[in-house]
């Protein structure tokens, strides 16, 4: 991945800054509960992604997380995670992991 690409990233997870971290954290760990209930689901590709595309809007109110997801597709697939996890923490100041979302990448 070009670090253009992480700068976008980088930039995008930044423009919410004024709102406290730990509210930042509750977002992103939402997201990662959305894909642990796809993984759940055990459905075909493209009902993954259609379940996705139904529940995110819902669950995520913020356009700097629903444009962070977005841009991760245009990175390649085994480094999307990387890419997303990274956009995260340079947002909360701390590490972040979700094994679903890593394993919803691949």
């Amino acid at each position: 991945m070009t670090s253009k690409k992480i700068l976008l990233f980088t930039f995008f997870m930044s423009i919410a800054s004024c709102v406290s971290a730990e509210l930042e954290k509750k977002k992103f760990d939402a997201v990662c509960a959305l894909f642990q209930d796809v993984i759940k689901l055990d459905l075909e590709s493209q009902a993954r992604l259609a379940y996705i595309d139904k529940h995110f809007d819902s669950i995520v109110d913020s356009k700097d997380i629903k444009e962070a997801y977005e841009l991760v597709f245009q990175v390649s697939p085994d480094r999307r995670y990387q890419a997303f996890k990274h956009a995260v923490e340079s947002d909360l100041g701390q590490t972040w992991e979700c094994p679903a979302l890593n394993n919803f990448f691949k």
